[in-house]
């Protein structure tokens, strides 16, 4: 009867549903973030691939010099994926505005892009507070990468 009822209980877990499909990253995820401006007009800013890659980059653009600085884990990857898909950030329109200090992020997968501008300071303007908050994931993220 022990085994009938442990056979049952492997059958039924392994019947259950696991994470989310679309949790698993796609394998053309980009994501790019940056902020400056200001006196200098310095830009700094990170790439983060699929594969958990990240180049941060400085004082121009992406293009310029990049250096890589460590790889995110497949858990953390997969957390900012969730949080991108949460937010809905490829289905909202973005924004394109700009402040002495701007911040701006960029996610793009399968063919699409997002991207969305700010002026960097105490307020976000409410159509992009879930990019501003997808943002400072990001940032964390690979904040922890540099310690």
């Amino acid at each position: 009867m022990r085994i009938v009822a442990l056979s049952f209980i492997i059958a039924v877990a392994s019947c259950a549903p696991s994470q989310n499909a679309s949790s698993k990253v796609p394998a053309d995820l980009v994501i790019q973030y940056a902020e400056g401006g200001g006196f200098t007009g310095q830009w700094t800013g990170a790439v983060i691939r699929s594969d958990g890659s990240v180049h941060v980059w400085s004082p121009i653009a992406p293009d310029s010099v990049s250096t890589l600085i460590g790889t995110l884990s497949v858990s953390v990857l997969s957390d900012l994926w969730r949080s991108a898909e949460a937010h809905k950030l490829l289905d909202l329109s973005g924004s394109e505005e700009a402040g002495n200090m701007t911040r701006t992020i960029s996610i793009g997968v399968h063919g699409k892009q997002a991207t969305a501008s700010w002026p960097y300071g105490p307020s976000v303007p409410g159509d992009v507070k879930p990019y501003a908050a997808f943002y400072e994931e990001c940032r964390q993220a690979v904040s922890r990468l540099k310690r």
